[in-house]
């Protein structure tokens, strides 16, 4: 049996800081996590079939000190044990990247995109990236541009199982979906997103980003084998995500609910800051009317398992509080002066150093230590007053 080490959450900062705090990580503030514990699906006991599905893998779950993790002697390995760590060799991610401007991609590049399996830039826009790898499809419309996209994924990826497909201006937090999809087998046809209704067809918002199993890819790819398929299943050129969800629902391939089971989402449509404010309702009714379900807003909005949310391209600081930030608690390891000592008589040295060797510090009690103290305050406080 094998053991695997799961630390909990940090993030501090200003009061935006805060709240995703509240919303990416566990709330038990004993140390840092990337993985959220408390809620997984809509089902209740989708939690106990995780730690069944870890069990059947050989593995068991503790909880590890985060001053052991940050300054023990065996932190390198306990970096290797992690759970996280874990679900990053076990559940593969492709994160693809639809790139709209060039200064979003190096952003995705070197913030959350580190944290995907394997990360792929596509655009039918941009037609360079410097430093960066990108797959230019110079189709106009976004469906054709997507099927096009998904085909090249198929045909040129050899190692897929999750696939998850976001605009340059979504964060996304590669651990929480790992752990959202671990126990599900990427062969079946899952689709997986923010849910809404237009047009008689339930598709999940490419404004939050959407994940497709192999499974499901496979099914697409079968039915759109070459690209005069994809051109000639679109009317309306500016609906790329309807399409997919029409033509999946075709295969019987249907949007699944994404919420946690306590009914808060994880695929956010709107930036956080407005979901997180109590009074903003109203904004989110307007801007949220095709959504399958009521959009919550107040500190119960989203997720403590958040996958996804909108930003505003510069990913710095979100991922600054997520990953780096650590709230310190207690420890004995780190976080101490150099010269702290444990020795309960280091006061002796203090008197040594202050009143001269040639004093028998082993006669003086700590109650003389302290009147000793209290006089040289008092020369000290003279002193103040004579330069006065």
């Amino acid at each position: 049996m094998i053991l695997v080490i799961r630390y909990f959450g940090y993030i501090i900062g200003f009061v935006f800081g805060i709240y995703i705090f509240e919303i990416l990580v566990d709330r038990n503030r004993e140390g840092p996590t990337f993985i959220a514990e408390k809620n997984t699906e809509i089902s209740t006991c989708d939690k106990t079939n995780y730690n069944l599905w870890l069990k059947n893998k050989g593995f068991v779950v503790s909880k590890i000190d985060q001053d052991e993790l940050s300054f023990g002697k065996n932190r390198t390995e306990l970096q290797k044990t992690l759970e996280s760590q874990l679900l990053y060799n076990l559940v593969y991610i492709t994160c693809v990247v639809f790139v709209m401007k060039p200064e979003r991609a190096y952003m995705v590049a070197n913030t959350w995109g580190r944290r995907c399996n394997s990360l792929l830039f596509y655009s039918n826009t941009v037609t360079k990236l410097d430093y960066l790898d990108i797959h230019i499809i110079p189709l106009k419309s976004s469906w054709q541009f997507m099927c096009e996209c998904i085909r090249h994924l198929w045909l040129t990826e050899k190692h897929l199982q999750w696939v998850i497909f976001s605009f340059d201006d979504i964060y996304v937090v590669p651990e929480n979906l790992r752990y959202f999809l671990a126990i599900k087998d990427h062969n079946d046809p899952y689709y997986y997103g923010h849910n809404v209704y237009f047009w008689n067809v339930l598709y999940n918002s490419e404004e939050t980003g959407f994940v497709l199993s192999k499974g499901s890819i496979r099914a697409l790819v079968n039915k759109f084998s070459d690209v005069s398929s994809c051109e000639k299943s679109e009317r309306y050129r500016k609906n790329g995500d309807f399409y997919l969800g029409k033509y999946l629902s075709e295969l019987n391939i249907t949007a699944s609910n994404a919420h946690d089971e306590e009914g808060r989402e994880r695929f956010h449509i709107l930036k956080l800051e407005i979901l997180l404010a109590s009074d903003s309702e109203r904004i989110v009714q307007k801007y949220t009317k095709k959504s399958l379900r009521p959009i919550k807003v107040g500190k119960d909005c989203c997720s403590d398992s958040t996958i996804s949310f909108p930003t505003s391209g510069n990913n710095l600081l979100t991922h600054y509080l997520i990953y780096q930030t650590k709230v310190f608690h207690s420890g004995k390891l780190g976080n101490r002066f150099k010269n702290e000592t444990d020795d309960p008589q280091a006061w002796k040295e203090t008197v040594r150093e202050e009143f001269g060797n040639e004093l028998n510090v082993s006669l003086i009690t700590e109650a003389e230590y302290e009147r000793l103290w209290k006089e040289k305050v008092k020369i000290l406080e003279k002193k103040k007053h004579f330069i006065r």
